[in-house]
């Protein structure tokens, strides 16, 4: 990360460390400085505290307001994201997702500098985003950009064959639908190659070991399920 990034990373991680042994922090502070973290991993911090009011069913933070989000330098995940885009050849379409409206926003008006204009934004306040999604499927876009809580389910995103997460959440349904959307029917490659752009020593790492091990146990536990089913069957 920049050195500026870097510091306001290490300066969250102390105090945060300091409320904790502390016994001073609740939840919603907890969930907070997690979330600042996972910004701070891709260079942008949310000057307001972030709040929280409560958790859903798959466990992922409900988030009321998120304001004044002061992008500090994005530079780092940036430049690894045009070394990958760079190596796909002038043509061929890519799925970017990102977890935060303004990386997405901010991944928008990057591409725009190096001059691609034909991308497709999704998230949840942008009102048109089934003509976002058409001009994609309909080649008249060449990236799509979106939050996969958003745009990462129920969708046919076959023209791409690569598939680049420049930050995620803690969230399995997130990442496994968003996998999803481009091994469709009718997909123009005969496989899909996911690139994880993550911040080295950061919670980047803890969120894909996360969301690693949710899998095993998820296929552990259908795996019994299923196990069992068919033991009922045989002794009936």
């Amino acid at each position: 990360m920049p050195a500026p990034v870097a510091r306001a990373y290490r300066d969250l991680v102390t105090t945060s460390i300091a409320d904790i042994a502390g016994d001073r922090i609740e939840r919603r502070h907890i969930l907070g400085r997690n979330m600042a973290l996972a910004m701070l991993a891709s260079g942008a911090f949310a000057e307001n505290a972030t709040q929280f009011v409560g958790i859903d069913a798959d466990g992922e933070a409900v988030l009321s307001d998120v304001k004044n989000v002061r992008i500090l330098d994005m530079g780092h995940k940036m430049r690894v994201l045009d070394e990958i885009v760079a190596t796909l050849g002038g043509d061929e379409p890519v799925v970017i997702w990102a977890h935060f409206r303004h990386e997405i926003d901010e991944i928008v008006r990057h591409l725009a500098s190096l001059g691609i204009g034909g991308v497709s934004r999704v998230y949840g306040q942008i009102d048109d985003g089934p003509a976002q999604i058409k001009a994609f499927k309909d080649g008249t876009t060449r990236f799509f950009v979106g939050q996969p809580g958003s745009a990462g389910e129920g969708l046919n995103l076959q023209r791409a064959g690569h598939a680049i997460y420049f930050s995620r959440s803690y969230n399995p349904k997130d990442w496994n639908q968003s996998i999803g959307r481009l091994p469709r029917w009718g997909s123009t490659y005969p496989f899909v190659t996911l690139h994880l752009i993550m911040a080295r020593n950061t919670i980047d790492s803890h969120i894909d070991a996360s969301l690693r091990q949710k899998g095993k146990e998820a296929r552990a536990l259908t795996r019994d399920d299923w196990l069992a089913v068919l033991r009922q069957q045989v002794a009936a």
